[in-house]
């Protein structure tokens, strides 16, 4: 299984295509899930960066909380698994 924590642009749906070939190559899962606060929606109209200490924070919480329940990270992150 692989953990994406991407880089810019910081919204996961971006790597897709890169997420995708991962998953075809090596046979393994791949799960996603973007930089907090990055998100594009037509309603945002303020940003305020989140800083690093809180962006790692926020990355361990997900994987302590995927590797319980793996079905936690099906909601609104990408998860991609082989076919």
């Amino acid at each position: 299984m692989y953990f994406l924590f991407e880089g810019n642009p910081g919204i996961i749906e971006f790597y897709e295509h890169f997420a995708l070939e991962l998953n075809k190559s090596t046979g393994h899962s791949v799960v996603g899930i973007s930089h907090t606060g990055h998100l594009y929606h037509e309603s945002v109209k303020h940003w305020e960066p989140i800083d690093l200490k809180s962006q790692i924070a926020d990355k361990v919480k997900f994987i302590e909380q995927y590797m319980i329940d793996e079905n936690s990270a099906d909601d609104p992150k990408l998860r991609i698994d082989q076919d």
